[in-house]
């Protein structure tokens, strides 16, 4: 059982170069089950999680394999882009909730002025 899991690794990166993402997570989650240490691994799901848009999800795994292992340079920039990205949007959803809410009070304004006028 403990070798099934540990060639999990290897498994999980042949399908995630076929682009068979859910089967990705799920052999590197068999594989974390042994070594949840590994950068790699958590790279790799992180990389499965962006494939299938989530984002969010894919930006925690970058983080824990950062943490475990600092000195990966193109996954520092990923992690700065996928922040901006988030950051982004945020904003995004802040001017689209302000637009919407002024058009509301444009339109309470002009609908009382219509009842007073």
């Amino acid at each position: 059982m403990l070798q099934k899991n540990l060639r999990c690794y290897n498994v999980a990166k042949l399908y995630y170069q076929v682009g068979d993402y859910e089967s990705t997570k799920r052999y590197v989650f068999n594989y974390l089950e042994i070594r949840d240490n590994s950068a790699s691994a958590h790279k790799l799901l992180g990389q499965a999680y962006e494939a299938l848009g989530q984002k969010e999800a894919a930006f925690n795994e970058y983080k824990i394999s950062l943490e475990l292992e600092g000195r990966q340079d193109d996954l520092v920039l990923k992690s700065k882009k996928l922040t901006l990205l988030y950051l982004s949007f945020i904003v995004l959803s802040i001017l689209y909730i302000s637009v919407t809410f002024s058009f509301f009070l444009l339109n309470l304004l002009f609908f009382s002025m219509r009842i007073i006028g």
